[in-house]
């Protein structure tokens, strides 16, 4: 070979090893990517639902960069969690505050009331607080007292709670956002335009009465510009932008605690907004729904799981006594209830399980443990070995009948010991009264792993 033939081998030998190692970086990035992807956000939560909740691992980009449902060419339903909570919150704070500048005797509970002076004093302050928040276009066209003497704000706002149906963003990058916020006091539709200065962390608001004007609706919010839009900052505009980290966080707890709440005070509000699929399969009627609420309890939310899925986002929640709430969520306060992780098919439940044969029985243990305490006796007698149910239960009144016996009226099932008994896992499970934590038993089930997450058991108490 000679010398010119070399080079021309070692310049091709070199290039050639250059595209392979370049092959190989590109590998490893993709792959770094999907994984990236692929995975979901979890949290933790050790207070109460009820506490003031902490920080935790919640991933931010999730909340900034949600995919907007688009409904026309300039506005979209929002997405941005966090912008949604600072709406509710400033548009809540606004109405009370008109509300208590026309309630003497609140104002007198709340300020050092001496003297009539004293009482027009503080309401000339409490309106000079909502004008800072109100626009400069709005303050142009009406004014607060005009506003205070209208019929609506007499005999509805002052008589009712606002509640938001629905938020529109407009899409545009500019540093100031608008927002169109639709909602009711009670039955009558009322509106807001709520505009946010992201730079400056300052805020105003336009009421209902400059909508009505220009007769903006849902329908033809494309035809609101307000362009040229400008915020002047004040004491009473300004934003806290600190106060709403975790915003994923806090409206995940939200959804549990209206769930917790309507559970025990409004089971007719609850049970319409069950699953469709989970509804027909669990509870046919409300009355069956209502005596299931009756008896059943769910503590405080302790962890969550946001896994999301083409559509919808699904949030699995986990209760201090580790029974499992699903949560489908299409948009922000846009969501279906599931109240248990075995009735339906469900893919954050599903996507639990793994090769970990100790992992996939705690979470079957779970679901009988929650099965129990729901009193869920047809979902058990169905987990039941064949030849177990035939020879001790006829029907599933017997085994309702023997595990009523058997067992306390709030559970709580502790895996202590695994054994590998060819087909079956012979479990020592401890039960303790969650009411009487001294009293205690112990129980002991021979567990079959199924094909797609099933299982079947026998068992028996010592």
């Amino acid at each position: 070979m000679t010398k010119f033939q070399k080079k021309i081998f070692i310049v091709l030998f070199l290039l050639i090893l250059l595209i392979i190692i370049s092959l190989l970086i590109l590998l490893v990035v993709v792959n770094k990517t999907k994984n990236e992807n692929n995975n979901s956000i979890e949290g933790n939560i050790e207070n109460s639902v009820n506490e003031e909740y902490i920080e935790n691992s919640v991933n931010e980009e999730y909340i900034e960069n949600y995919n907007m449902q688009s409904t026309n060419s300039q506005f979209e339903l929002i997405t941005n969690k966090k912008y949604y909570l600072i709406i509710e919150d400033k548009i809540t704070d606004l109405v009370n505050e008109m509300k208590l500048v026309n309630t003497d005797e609140s104002i007198k509970r709340e300020y050092p009331i001496q003297s009539e002076e004293d009482l027009q004093k503080v309401k000339q302050e409490l309106k000079e607080n909502l004008n800072n928040q109100l626009s400069k276009d709005f303050k142009t066209e009406f004014s607060i007292d005009q506003i205070f003497d209208s019929d609506i704000f007499k005999n509805i706002i002052m008589n009712n709670f606002y509640s938001i149906e629905k938020v529109y963003q407009r899409k545009d990058t500019s540093k100031i956002k608008l927002f169109i916020v639709f909602g009711k006091f009670a039955e009558t539709d009322y509106s807001f335009i709520f505009a946010l200065d992201s730079k400056a962390n300052a805020f105003c608001v336009y009421l209902d009465d400059y909508l009505k004007k220009y007769n903006y609706t849902e329908e033809n919010i494309s035809d609101i510009k307000l362009e040229n839009l400008s915020i002047e900052k004040n004491n009473d505009n300004t934003l806290y932008m600190e106060l709403y980290k975790n915003a994923n966080e806090k409206i995940i707890k939200r959804y549990y605690t209206n769930t917790k709440l309507n559970l025990y005070n409004n089971q007719e509000r609850l049970y319409s907004m069950l699953d469709g699929e989970y509804k027909q399969k669990k509870f046919t009627t409300l009355e069956q729904f209502k005596k299931f609420a009756t008896s059943f309890k769910m503590g405080d939310l302790a962890e969550f799981k946001v896994k999301e899925l083409e559509g919808e986002t699904q949030i699995s929640c986990k209760d201090e006594f580790k029974n499992t709430y699903i949560f489908k969520e299409t948009s922000i306060m846009n969501y279906k209830v599931i109240l248990d992780p075995y009735t339906v098919n469900i893919e954050t439940i599903n996507s639990e399980y793994t090769k970990d044969i100790e992992n996939n029985i705690q979470l079957n243990i779970e679901k009988l443990n929650q099965m129990i305490n729901m009193k869920d006796y047809d979902a058990i007698y169905e987990k039941l070995n064949t030849t177990f149910r035939e020879n001790n239960f006829k029907n599933v009144n017997d085994l309702k009948m023997y595990m009523e016996n058997k067992l306390y009226i709030n559970n709580k099932l502790e895996l202590v010991s695994i054994q590998n008994n060819e087909d079956y896992y012979i479990l020592d499970i401890r039960v303790t009264d969650r009411d009487k934590t001294i009293q205690k038993k112990l129980m002991k089930i021979a567990m079959k792993l199924l094909e797609e997450n099933n299982f079947e058991i026998s068992f028996s108490f010592e």
